[in-house]
Parts: structure tokens; sequence; C-alpha cells
């Protein structure tokens, strides 16, 4: 009567060829197991459109960090059957407005991460994604802190996060 009962599976940043094989693998899973496709909601495609910088990239290899494609774009939803349901991307590349707005307009939801832009970036793209007026931006990045483990020290990672005040006049509902 409760847990789990849907999830998008996650694809990372790889080859094209590769992220076209893993997006058939998904759908024949669904399509050869009904309990797998009921649960399988959509699938998360994280990457490959993320920055190649060291630090935001995270674990992605960075051969196949890339600025958007649509047309690439669209092979990879075709090889999933249309089930992409979100697409994590960074927004410093010229091109992601555009990207973005066609993205969406596919029925795809856009989430910010894995990216190094800059408050102008966010800006442009939180207009894009939600069809709102931005009057400021403010980033901030915070530092690790040192934290224990088990047998020794480490330090939790440095993110970077972004405050968006809307013209009073906008909104942006979730729900």
């Amino acid at each position: 009567s409760f847990g789990v009962v849907q999830f998008l599976p996650t694809v990372t940043t790889q080859s094209f060829e590769i992220l076209q094989h893993a997006m058939r693998t998904i759908v024949a899973a669904c399509e050869s197991f009904p309990l797998a496709g009921r649960m399988i909601a959509g699938i998360h495609l994280e990457g490959p459109y993320i920055t190649s910088e060291d630090g935001p990239r995270g674990a992605h290899p960075l051969q196949h960090c890339r600025g958007p494609n649509w047309d690439e774009f669209q092979r990879i939803q075709e090889a999933a059957c249309g089930r992409i349901r979100i697409l994590t991307m960074s927004v410093e590349f010229d091109e992601s407005p555009a990207f973005i707005e066609r993205v969406v307009n596919s029925g795809v939801v856009v989430s910010i991460g894995h990216s190094a832009a800059d408050s102008a970036h966010i800006r442009r793209a939180v207009e894009e994604l939600f069809s709102v007026r931005v009057v400021a931006v403010n980033t901030q990045t915070r530092k690790g802190k040192p934290r224990r483990t088990k047998s020794r020290m480490g330090v939790t990672k440095t993110w970077k996060k972004a405050i968006v005040k809307l013209d009073p006049e906008h909104r942006i509902n979730f729900f």
C-alpha cells in the first residue's frame, strides 16, 4: 500500500551510440516485462549536454560532454520511443535557449545541472523554461565542509546555487 510505484531510470553522458543502445535496452525491458513497463514512468537523460569544466561536470566523462544538439536529441528520443521525460543539461551554451524551447515544446522537462553557468545564462534559461520575466539572479558557491567518515576525514562537495527573483507579476507554479 506504500513505497515506490514508478521510477525513471537515469542514463548519463556517453557517446551517441551508447546512449542510443541504453534507450533501446530500456524500451525492450518495458516491452518484454509487463511489470517493468508499468513501473518505468519514463527516462531521465542526464547529459550529454553539460559543461566540460572540472567540478560542475562531476563524474561525467569529459570526452562525451558537448553542447546541445537538437538533431541528436531527437534521434536519442526516437531510440527511446518517446520515453525521455526529463533532460538535465547545462545552460551556458549559446544555443541553450533555443534548444530548451524545442525540448520543452516536445513535452520533456528540462532541469539545469552540471553547469558552470553565470547569472546571465541562468536568467535566460529560467525565462525560457517558464516564460517569466526575471529581475535578478544571485549565485553563491558553497565550499565543501570537513566531514569525518568512519575512519578518516573527508570534505563534502563544493556546490553552487542560484537565487532567482521574478517580476512581481510573474509566478512559477510547480503543482
